[in-house]
């Protein structure tokens, strides 16, 4: 909580997020507050789609829990979660993520 300015800040490694950005197999990321997601490349790129699936399956098997919509992983932040544990948390969806797309 950012006392001066009153207001919650949710440390996301904005270096992390971009280098996400840039995988070929992601379509979209952003972050709101708490909320971090990423759009996987999909022709079928709606609420429907089962792209997200396996990558979900593999995530929850390493305890990861993430909230799929379609081809969108959501991943919620606790407030009171640390930077490091936001960067270590990211770190591992990124280099699953990334390993898909080889």
């Amino acid at each position: 909580f950012n006392k001066e300015l009153n207001y919650l800040v949710i440390p996301w490694d904005d270096e992390l997020i971009k280098d996400f950005s840039c995988l070929p197999n992601v379509d979209k990321v952003f972050t709101l507050g708490s909320i971090f997601a990423f759009e996987l490349k999909d022709k079928n790129s709606d609420y429907t789609s089962t792209r997200a699936k396996m990558l979900v399956q593999q995530l929850k098997s390493m305890s990861i829990e993430v909230r799929p919509l379609g081809n969108i992983i959501y991943i919620l932040s606790g407030f009171n979660t640390s930077k490091q544990e936001l960067k270590s948390l990211l770190d591992k969806v990124y280099l699953l993520v990334k390993n898909e797309s080889l």
